[in-house]
């Protein structure tokens, strides 16, 4: 541990001992969809749309549900997934992962996930809601990957709840943010 500050005793100031959060990003799935697959990664994300909404720091960027970080760091990922089931409800469980690859996605293993189900006497278009989190290591911005991926799904009427943040009716989301330096 490196501390280097200054403490002024008689005014009770501290200065240059830095603290807090740095980098946070909210992002969201911009409308619903119905996987293509029963294991895929979840795509259609884009930075939060809320009309109180602020970034801190710089964002990171994502193509095809593929996230890269700005900074090394000791980050942390919840992905809070909404969906239903369109059309006849059945028994389906599934899983959400929060998966991580060192290089630059040629591999991924799974960081973190939480399972849920369908109960197929359910009712039709009943939403199901389930998160993961993960506190992760990014040692290499250059080769450094995640993503949220979804495991076991039934592709004929799983669908994945997305929308405006800018809305009550807004569905799955994401908070990404830098808790320290590597």
């Amino acid at each position: 541990l490196s501390i280097a500050g200054t403490i002024n005793a008689s005014s009770g100031t501290a200065t240059g001992f830095g603290g807090g959060l740095t980098q946070s990003s909210t992002f969201y799935v911009t409308t619903s969809y119905l996987p293509s697959a029963s294991d895929e990664a979840i795509t259609n994300w884009a930075e939060s749309d809320a009309p109180n909404y602020n970034r801190l720091g710089t964002s990171p960027t994502q193509s095809s549900g593929v996230f890269s970080l700005p900074e090394t760091g000791w980050w942390m990922v919840s992905c809070n997934l909404m969906c239903f089931q369109s059309g006849t409800a059945t028994g389906d469980s599934w899983g959400l992962a929060i998966q991580t690859s060192t290089n630059s996605g040629g591999a991924y293993d799974n960081a973190g996930s939480a399972k849920n189900r369908f109960d197929a006497a359910g009712p039709v278009n009943n939403y199901r809601q389930i998160t993961s989190t993960f506190i992760l290591k990014c040692e290499n911005i250059s080769t450094f990957r995640f993503r949220p991926y979804l495991g076991g799904v039934n592709t004929s009427n799983f669908k994945i709840h997305g929308g405006s943040q800018n809305s009550t009716q807004g569905g799955s989301y994401m908070n990404i943010m830098k808790l320290a330096d590597v």
